[in-house]
């Protein structure tokens, strides 16, 4: 049976490669072209002429004639295209070709030559891909949907094109290839249909909006109250229909929905349209009336009120501000309507005359009173003003170039009425006395009198000096006119007797006044200058000992600076002369200060005498020359020099100085003189040059930090207590320590965090918890924990473990800002059996042991079986 199987299987293979070599073998059959009687003679000829054969070419449209070789025809003479430009199509197989013989004589001849064009593969097709949107339209057809893209000699169109599509939605049509050459390409099981998908969405609605809209006026419309209008299948309704209806509504926003939801798009069209509203006819309009009222010259009309009236809106006097009089009693009243946007009021009389009666009235008339004033010779009484009166008319004093004094307190006044018509004064006293206090009057301002400038004269009086000018109203004298005027003193005392008292208050008034009398100094008696004798120069003899010879004058003689000291140098010296009364003569400058020529012979000097200088103090640098060095003190009479002043000074070393007397010396030197000098030089700056910065690790104290010979801690025992870079004192001392001070110096270091060792115990893990798939160890404060050594944690869990599996655990104490991380210590943990895992393996355990169980018990019985097995095949 299994062998049947077999053969059955073998020949069915064996047959389909038998099928395909058939089918592979009818292929070449098929493209395979026989050319044995490819040329065929049409000019018979004598002689045998071999016609040329032509394989079979593909077609191609950019190859020509001339590209198809003539091959195996006669060698006595040459073939030729007759037409080497035409491009061999498949549908045309005959050409014509001519034969030119080798010899000249013989005539050429004309062939057909078949020539087998086969079709050739057209280009790749690439059809239009992707969705096609295209809106809604009752008359939408396929051919409306435009696509794009799409590749190939040929054209694509909609296979169904006059198909409607009558609705919104997804439609999957097919575009067809078209080729533009059949005959030349072979299109035969070229895929020349795709389909794609057409999507058709709703369309946008569209209507007619009215351009302008007209209504008249009513009272409390709206929008909602007048349709929209318009053609379009939809609903037209107002934006905002609560709008009232005014002649001022010029516009509105209209809406229009379109009816279909599904057809078109969920658009609202929305329009501004023109609005003309007209204005409405008014109710009719009745005029009030006006009572009778006295007259008031104060009451206006706008102050009577106004009775009755019929209208939409209110009366009012046409003019409001006049006032009313008897003489007249019809007054303009004017309706303002309350709405003339809405309502045309233009044919509408708006005022209308109304009857007022208006009487006589008895006019209230109060007297005025007056300020009290201060008398004036020249002001009348018509300059003083009444205050106050009550009347419409004016109050006048009855004689007005009367000039009221300080004795009177009453005077006439009269009141003149500016309305008679419709005031009644016949009851009334027009004429009446008004009180009038005059009080007396600060009197003009007392201007005194002056004198003229006299010149000093010992026997003169103020009495002889007549005063000139002063006020009018009074006379003036001299308080004290057996005074003897100085020049020292320039103002004295004169006395203002007043006239007029009675109306005029000189309580408060100063009557006593010093005037300037300018008194000039008298001309000087005369003065003549004393003369000196000669002497020899002394350093310790002033001027003041020097003793004049004559002089006459009313004063003394003084030298000018008594203290000075006669030297060689000045021979000329000042003398002043100081007058008995130099205030009331006058000196000239000229006769107080006098030359006097004093002749000196100068004193013969010792060696002791000379006084060699000191220097001003400087630093020491090494620019520093003695040139530079100025003397201070020695002697005055001569200069000091340096003899080589081009040496560099150093500190505490003298140089030699050399003094030369001046040519007007006081005193006679036989030499000049030349001493050693120590200059006043302290110890400069030095220049020093700061160490690169040095590195060194934090908890260190200074000592532990080297410097460059020539610098020095200045408190060794500091201790660095912060990390970074830092700046600490140093003491820098220059080589040269003779002519150069120590000074301060800041040393730049560069702290780095310092190495943390701690002892192993102080790192020892203490395990809280331990499971298959994790372990947790003991907080410690400042400490980090790592499982590889490389990423470090600050928690002291590790999990995602791996049951039964070694792994080696490393802890630190963690970097901080001035310490690096501690050494570490490990430890290696073994993660404990999974519970699952160790009930599986005691279940399986179990259960093999189960199997062993029954497999002890049944072998017996198995073995029976097999062997009977056996028994019955050989039996069999």
């Amino acid at each position: 049976m299994l062998h049947t199987k077999k053969s059955i299987f073998f020949c069915l293979v064996l047959a389909v490669i038998l099928m395909a070599l058939f089918s592979l073998f009818l292929s070449l059959q098929r493209h395979t072209v026989s050319l044995a009687d490819s040329v065929d003679t049409i000019y018979p000829k004598q002689t045998p002429i071999v016609s040329p054969s032509q394989q079979s070419m593909p077609y191609d449209p950019q190859r020509q004639l001339k590209d198809f070789s003539l091959i195996n025809g006669s060698d006595d003479g040459s073939f030729a295209w007759q037409e080497e430009s035409i491009i061999p199509t498949c549908d045309l197989t005959e050409y014509v070709a001519t034969f030119t013989p080798v010899g000249a004589t013989e005539p050429s001849y004309t062939f057909l030559v078949p020539l087998y064009t086969v079709k050739t593969e057209p280009t790749q097709i690439s059809f239009p891909q992707g969705t096609y949107m295209i809106e809604y339209a009752p008359t939408l057809r396929l051919r409306d949907v435009t696509f794009s893209g799409g590749t190939g000699d040929g054209s694509f169109a909609w296979e169904n094109e006059n198909e409607y599509l009558k609705s919104v939605g997804t439609y999957t049509k097919i575009i067809k290839f078209i080729p533009n050459d059949e005959v030349n390409y072979n299109y035969i099981g070229k895929t020349l249909t795709n389909s794609v998908t057409v999507n058709v969405t709703k369309a946008l609605g569209s209507c007619t909006f009215p351009s302008v809209i007209n209504f008249t006026y009513e009272a409390n419309k709206t929008l909602q109250d007048f349709a929209v209008g318009g053609i379009g299948h939809g609903h037209f309704f107002w934006s905002n229909p609560t709008t009232p209806i005014t002649t001022e509504l010029n516009s509105a926003q209209a809406n229009f929905v379109p009816d279909s939801n599904y057809y078109f798009q969920d658009v609202t069209f929305t329009k501004t349209i023109n609005l003309v509203v007209a204005k409405a006819q008014p109710a009719p309009i009745t005029f009030p009336t006006a009572l009778q009222t006295p007259y008031d010259h104060r009451q206006k009309l706008r102050d009577i009120t106004l009775n009755g009236g019929v209208g939409d809106g209110i009366f009012a006097w046409t003019h409001p501000d006049t006032i009313p009089t008897v003489s007249v009693s019809n007054y303009s009243v004017t309706f303002i309507p309350n709405d003339t946007l809405n309502y045309d009021y233009s044919a509408v009389s708006l005022s209308a005359g109304v009857n007022l009666i208006i009487t006589q009235t008895i006019p209230q008339l109060i007297f005025p009173t007056t300020n009290p004033v201060v008398y004036s010779p020249s002001r009348a009484i018509s300059e003083i003003s009444l205050i106050g009166g009550v009347g419409d008319g004016s109050f006048a004093w009855t004689y007005p170039s009367t000039i009221p004094g300080v004795e009177n307190e009453y005077y006439s006044a009269t009141f003149t009425p500016n309305d008679t018509i419709n005031y009644n004064y016949s009851s009334l006293v027009l004429t009446k006395n008004v009180e009038l206090i005059v009080n007396k009057a600060t009197p003009p301002g007392v201007v005194f009198p002056t004198a003229n400038a006299i010149t000093y004269s010992p026997s003169r009086t103020l009495s002889s000096i007549p005063l000139l000018g002063g006020s009018d109203n009074g006379t003036f004298v001299w308080s004290e006119p057996s005074t003897i005027p100085v020049v020292s003193l320039t103002q004295y005392l004169v006395t203002f007797n007043p006239g007029d008292v009675a109306n005029y208050d000189y309580t408060a008034v100063v009557l006593t006044k010093k005037i300037e009398l300018i008194v000039s100094p008298a001309p000087p008696p005369t003065i003549t200058p004393p003369s000196v004798d000669s002497l020899t120069y002394n350093p310790n003899q002033t001027l003041s000992m020097v003793p004049f010879l004559g002089g006459i004058g009313d004063g003394v003689f003084e030298w000018s600076d008594p203290s000075l000291i006669p030297t060689i140098a000045v021979t000329q010296y000042l003398v002043t002369f100081i007058p008995r009364d130099s205030e009331n003569y006058a000196y000239a400058p000229e006769q107080l200060l006098y030359v006097l020529q004093l002749q000196l012979i100068p004193l013969l000097a010792t060696i002791d005498d000379l006084v060699f200088p000191t220097t001003e103090t400087v630093e020491y640098n090494q620019s520093l020359l003695l040139s530079d060095l100025l003397f201070v003190g020695g002697n005055t009479d001569g200069i000091f020099n340096w003899v080589d002043p081009n040496i560099n000074p150093m500190v505490g070393n003298s140089y030699l100085a050399e003094f030369i007397p001046a040519t007007d010396s006081n005193y006679s030197y036989a030499i000049t003189r030349t001493r050693f000098v120590l200059p006043s030089i302290e110890k400069g700056m030095p220049p020093c040059t700061l160490p690169e910065p040095i590195s060194t690790v934090y908890g260190e104290t200074l000592s532990s930090v080297e410097l460059p010979t020539v610098f020095k801690w200045k408190d060794e025992s500091t201790v660095i207590s912060v990390v970074g870079n830092h700046e600490y004192t140093a003491i820098f001392t220059h080589e040269d320590v003779k002519n150069y001070r120590p000074i301060e110096v800041k040393i730049p270091l560069l702290i780095q965090k310092a190495e943390l060792v701690v002892e192993l115990r102080e790192l020892s893990l203490a395990i809280t918890r331990k499971t298959s798939r994790a372990i947790t160890f003991d907080v410690k404060q400042g400490v980090e924990y790592s499982r590889d050594g490389i990423v470090w944690q600050d928690s002291p869990k590790f999990s995602n473990l791996v049951a039964r599996t070694d792994y080696v655990f490393y802890i630190r104490y963690k970097e901080t800002q001035t310490h690096l991380p501690s050494n570490q210590t490990t430890i290696t943990i073994t993660t404990p059996m999974s519970g699952f895992l160790a009930a599986g393996i005691v279940l399986g355990c179990l259960i093999a042991a189960a199997i062993a169980f029954l497999v002890l018990i049944y072998l017996p019985f198995i073995k029976y079986q097999i062997h009977r097995k056996i028994i019955n095949n050989l039996a069999s």
